[in-house]
């Protein structure tokens, strides 16, 4: 789910969209970062991506910068995991437990310090995720963000030269040995 990169899929107002109809994050966020839009256009916009994915069978719902998890945003994007039988990303303790109220799946435990300039390693991974085991959690989720650098324009990100690096990491052979030491199994949300 985004509010922040590229163009709405659903109608929204031309005020709230810059000059090439892209997100005007200044219209759609308050000055402290929380969203300022209305809930029917926050539903249509969120309910018109989800559509367009629909074809491609996602297995859950996500925000670009962690939208969804705002009181607001959060209310409508549980209701639409909901109606479409889609998991969501929970990124916090009180998330997982409103989303596990709501019978909406999610993981057990977010990790997110794997990601970032000095945080992309094997060791820095593996101890993440010996931080998560006494909490319990079967499922745990590492925020990662893989991939190739070289073909995004520069002004998409400035997470660029690290993506080739988690995407190095995360399909290590000393990773997959590591994991296989400490019983842990990679899974999809397909599995939840």
């Amino acid at each position: 789910l985004n509010l922040t990169r590229g163009r709405p899929v659903a109608f929204f107002p031309q005020g709230m969209l810059r000059a090439d109809g892209s997100f005007e994050k200044t219209a759609v966020y308050s000055p402290m970062g929380v969203p300022v839009l209305d809930s029917q256009l926050l539903r249509c916009e969120f309910e018109a991506q989800i559509e367009k994915l629909a074809p491609f069978e996602p297995t859950h719902l996500d925000g670009h910068h962690h939208i969804h998890s705002f009181w607001n945003t959060f209310s409508i994007a549980s209701r639409l995991a909901k109606h479409y039988g889609l998991a969501l990303r929970a990124v916090n303790a009180d998330m997982r437990k409103a989303l596990k109220r709501r019978g909406i799946p999610c993981c057990d435990y977010f990790i997110s310090g794997f990601f970032g300039k000095n945080n992309v390693s094997v060791a820095n991974l593996m101890a993440l995720l010996k931080v998560a085991r006494p909490s319990g959690a079967a499922i745990v989720e590492v925020m990662c963000h893989p991939g190739y650098w070289g073909r995004l324009p520069a002004r998409f990100s400035s997470y660029r030269k690290e993506r080739e690096r988690e995407l190095e990491v995360l399909t290590s052979r000393e990773l997959k040995r590591a994991l296989s030491r400490e019983g842990v199994d990679v899974v999809s949300y397909h599995e939840l």
